[in-house]
C-alpha cells in the first residue's frame, strides 16, 4: 500500500546517500594510494590497497545498477517494488560501511581524525543499517517475498 511505497522511497533515498558517501571515499582513496609512500613504495603498489580499491568500486557499481533499476521501475509506474527497495537499502548500507572502513584503514590514523570527512561518514552511515528497517528486517522481507512468490518471472 501507500505506506510501503513511502518506505520504499525512503529506502531508495538511503541507498542513494550511501552511493554518494562511497563515491567520496573513492575520490579520497585513489589519490592517497598513489601519493602516500610507506617503506619506500606508494600504497598503490600494495596488493591489499589494490584490493580495497577494486572491491569498493565493484560493490559501488553493483548497488548503483540495482538502484537505477529500482528508480526506472518506479518511473515506469510499477506498483510492486517492496522487494527491490529492501534490496537496495540492505545492499547500499552494508556496502558503504565496508567502503568507509577501507578508506579509514587506507588513511591510517588520519582516517579517524577530524581533518578528513571519513570519521564523520563512518559514524553517520552506521545508523543507516538500523533505521527505515534494519538489515535483518530487509533480509526477512526479501526472503518472505521470494518464498511466497518464487523466483521473479524476469530472471
Amino acid at each position: 500500500g501507500p505506506m510501503q511505497n513511502r518506505l520504499g522511497v525512503r529506502r531508495m533515498e538511503i541507498a542513494c546517500r550511501a552511493l554518494g558517501y562511497a563515491r567520496r571515499c573513492m575520490e579520497l582513496m585513489i589519490p592517497q594510494a598513489k601519493e602516500r609512500k610507506t617503506f619506500g613504495a606508494p600504497l598503490a603498489d600494495r596488493q591489499a590497497v589494490q584490493w580495497w580499491i577494486a572491491d569498493s568500486f565493484q560493490e559501488i557499481e553493483m548497488v548503483r545498477w540495482i538502484t537505477w533499476r529500482l528508480a526506472w521501475t518506479m518511473d515506469q509506474g510499477g506498483k510492486d517494488w517492496k522487494r527491490d527497495a529492501a534490496m537496495v537499502k540492505l545492499q547500499g548500507t552494508e556496502m558503504v560501511g565496508r567502503v568507509v572502513d577501507r578508506a579509514v584503514q587506507l588513511f591510517g590514523g588520519m582516517g579517524i581524525s577530524k581533518d578528513l570527512p571519513l570519521e564523520y561518514m563512518a559514524r553517520a552511515c552506521r545508523v543507516w543499517r538500523i533505521f527505515e528497517g534494519p538489515s535483518e528486517v530487509q533480509r526477512w522481507l526479501i526472503a518472505r517475498d521470494l518464498l511466497r512468490g518464487g523466483m521473479p518471472a524476469n530472471y
